[in-house]
């Protein structure tokens, strides 16, 4: 089981939380990654309605960068947080504890790599929580850092391909319009486990191998 700690510990860390309502698939997001990868650790997977992940879990990644000339030899560390709409937390306090997480990071001399938001496609309709749990992650990444979000859709296999594509389109077009413009880009985790844009053989978001920028982390007001 992997084990939280209190911020990224290597200076020369990328750093990815990994965000999302209860729900939506995000520890099973990181363990399929993990597999994907040939690391056998996982993290805790929920069944219930509950959120089974209650403090940030950061999980280092080794050898993601190691094809790529500008950043090869730098550790990629995947950030497991509580769900929005959390049955421990009041969505406020998640805000706080992951922003203070990423500002303690950074001083350590992290960089933000880019930021993962999973969102469930079962979810019948965009209603109140999905918009407030949206409003709370824009809070959070900012528009300057739009262009290091990959908006991922989850639970395909429960979904018509038709029905998914409708609601797909909807996001794109109305919910998310804001953030794609600003550079955020969407993926699909499929059934069988690994996220793809379009292109069929991308096996992780592309956000996780670009060139780490200086990134500013938001508190809430």
């Amino acid at each position: 089981m992997v084990k939280a700690k209190n911020a990224a510990s290597d200076a020369s860390d990328i750093i990815i939380p990994v965000m999302g309502a209860t729900g939506s698939g995000k520890s099973n997001f990181i363990n399929k990654l993990l597999e994907h990868v040939g690391d056998e650790r996982r993290v805790k997977v929920g069944e219930a309605l509950s959120s089974c992940t209650v403090d940030l879990e950061d999980i280092p990644l080794e050898g993601l960068t190691n094809r790529l000339a500008h950043i090869r030899g730098r550790r990629v560390v995947l950030v497991d947080t509580p769900g929005f709409d959390d049955t421990l937390s009041t969505d406020y306090d998640i805000l706080e504890r992951i922003a203070k997480w990423l500002e303690a990071s950074h001083r350590k001399g992290a960089v933000l790599g880019g930021v993962i938001y999973l969102y469930d496609m079962t979810l019948k309709r965009w209603g109140g929580t999905a918009r407030r749990n949206m409003e709370l992650f824009t809070k959070l990444c900012g528009q300057a850092s739009y262009q290091k979000v990959v908006l991922v859709t989850s639970h395909w296999g429960s979904t018509s391909i038709q029905a998914g594509d409708a609601k797909e389109q909807e996001l794109k077009n109305v919910h998310w319009y804001s953030l794609l413009e600003g550079g955020a880009k969407v993926m699909r985790l499929r059934c069988h486990g690994t996220a793809q844009s379009h292109q069929p053989n991308v096996p992780l978001p592309p956000i996780a191998i670009r060139a780490p920028r200086q990134a500013r982390f938001y508190r809430p007001n």
